[in-house]
C-alpha cells in the first residue's frame, strides 16, 4: 500500500492507469452498446492489445488474463488459443508497471446478446462493487471490507460463487498489504491504495469480475479508473 503522504506515488499510479485504460477503451469503444473493430468472431485470445506494451513508458506487467466463454469462470485463467464466438462473455484482467508502480483493473463485457442469467449475475457483481466502494471508511477492518461485498452477493444468491478475496494492496508490487479477505488483518487508512474486485464464477458457464484500483482520501474511496463498470454489450459484426 502507499501511505498517506505519498501523493507523488499515487499520481504515478493514476498516470499509469489512465494510459492503460485508454487501451481498454480502444477495444470496447464507448457507450453501453458499442460497435468495435478490435474484437471479431474467430480471433484468438492472444490477439488482444492488452498483451503488448502501451507506450515506451508504460509496460504491460505480464499478468494479463483474458477469458472467453466458460474460461472466464476460472479466476486466474491462463490466456490461450480459444477463438472468440458470438454471444460470448469476455473477461479482461490487466494492468501496467509505470515508473516502478503497479495498477490493476478487470472488466467483463459481452460480445453479442447476453441472456437473463448473465445479466442477473452481472448486476449482482456490479451492486457488490458499488456497495463496497461506498461502504469503505477510515479505520474499517480489512475483514469487514470483504464482508460488504460478500454479504451483498449472498443476498442476491451468489455468495458461494465468490471464490476469492475482495482485494489487495497495490504499490511497488501488484499484490501486497492490506489483504481484504475473510482472514484479513488490520484496517484501511487514508492514503492506502488497494483493489476492489468482487466476482461470480459459474463453472462451465461464465465468470464475471469488476475491478478498480482505488485509494482512500478523507475517509472515502477514490477510484483511479474512469472506465465503464456497467455492462457493456459489443455488437457482433
Amino acid at each position: 500500500y502507499i501511505a498517506g503522504s505519498a501523493t507523488v506515488s499515487r499520481s504515478i499510479i493514476g498516470e499509469g492507469t489512465e494510459a492503460y485504460g485508454d487501451v481498454y477503451n480502444s477495444v470496447i469503444g464507448s457507450g453501453v452498446v458499442v460497435d468495435m473493430d478490435s474484437l471479431s468472431p474467430g480471433m484468438a485470445l492472444k490477439m488482444l492489445p492488452f498483451v503488448i506494451p502501451v507506450t515506451a513508458k508504460v509496460t504491460a506487467d505480464g499478468r494479463t488474463i483474458v477469458g472467453f466463454g466458460a474460461n472466464s469462470a476460472v479466476p486466474h485463467h491462463q490466456t490461450g488459443k480459444k477463438k472468440l464466438e458470438p454471444d460470448t462473455v469476455v473477461l479482461m484482467d490487466f494492468g501496467c508497471l509505470y515508473k516502478g508502480y503497479c495498477s490493476d483493473m478487470t472488466r467483463t463485457v459481452f460480445f453479442g446478446k447476453p441472456d437473463k442469467e448473465f445479466v442477473k449475475a452481472y448486476d449482482a457483481v456490479y451492486k457488490a462493487h458499488v456497495a463496497t466502494y461506498d461502504g469503505i471508511y477510515e479505520g474499517i477492518p480489512c475483514v469487514d471490507v470483504d464482508k460488504i461485498a460478500r454479504d451483498s452477493l449472498t443476498a442476491d444468491g451468489y455468495g458461494k460463487y465468490f471464490t476469492h478475496s475482495l482485494g489487495h494492496g497495490v504499490g511497488r508490487n501488484i499484490h501486497e498489504a492490506p489483504n481484504l479477505s475473510p482472514k484479513g488483518t488490520g484496517t484501511l487508512q487514508n492514503g492506502m491504495v488497494h483493489s476492489i474486485e468482487p466476482g461470480v464464477y459459474l463453472d462451465g458457464k461464465f465468470g464475471i469480475r469488476i475491478e478498480d484500483t482505488v485509494y482512500m482520501k478523507n475517509g472515502k474511496s477514490v477510484t483511479f479508473m474512469t472506465y465503464p463498470k456497467k455492462l457493456v454489450r459489443l455488437k457482433v459484426k
